[in-house]
């Protein structure tokens, strides 16, 4: 295995837990009942620490696409640039959700802001993932262009 395969099989992680991160968030945040509410939390902070590997084995990744021909550069630093806009805004929201936890007794703004922070992330990492899908699956280049 190497770091391409590694990227592929973790890329889905942040993704698919903001998802659950920021459903978990409204949820808990609607019925005001915080053992959702930390659940939430927990599932931002694993996905924060999924999002590292998933970061640091784009760049091999990359090498290893450009070795095989057929892509397009252009496209793989779409998604480079992008990707580094959701390192960023997953670790923001892992480390408010780890801090909320840490801390235990939170104002009621906290929850609030991680919960817009998660909304954001998950934003963002759909974009990522869109863009990272455009590298490889030909079917999304195809509707974006409108044939």
């Amino acid at each position: 295995m190497n770091a391409a395969d590694l990227h592929l099989i973790l890329n889905h992680f942040p993704i698919i837990g903001a998802f659950f991160g920021v459903a978990f968030m409204g949820y808990g945040y609607y019925t005001k009942n915080e053992t959702i509410l930390s659940a939430a939390k927990v599932v931002f902070i694993f996905i924060a620490l999924m999002t590292i590997p998933v970061y640091f084995t784009g760049e091999p990744a990359e090498h290893a696409v450009e070795e095989l021909g057929g892509f397009s550069h252009d496209q793989i630093h779409e998604h480079e640039d992008a990707a580094v806009w959701g390192f960023v805004a997953v670790l923001i929201v892992g480390a408010l959700s780890g801090f909320s936890l840490w801390k235990q007794r939170n104002p009621g703004w906290l929850n609030a802001a991680i919960l817009v922070a998660g909304l954001i992330t998950l934003a963002i990492m759909a974009y990522v993932g869109y863009e990272g899908g455009q590298i490889r699956h030909q079917e999304l280049q195809e509707a974006a262009i409108g044939q």
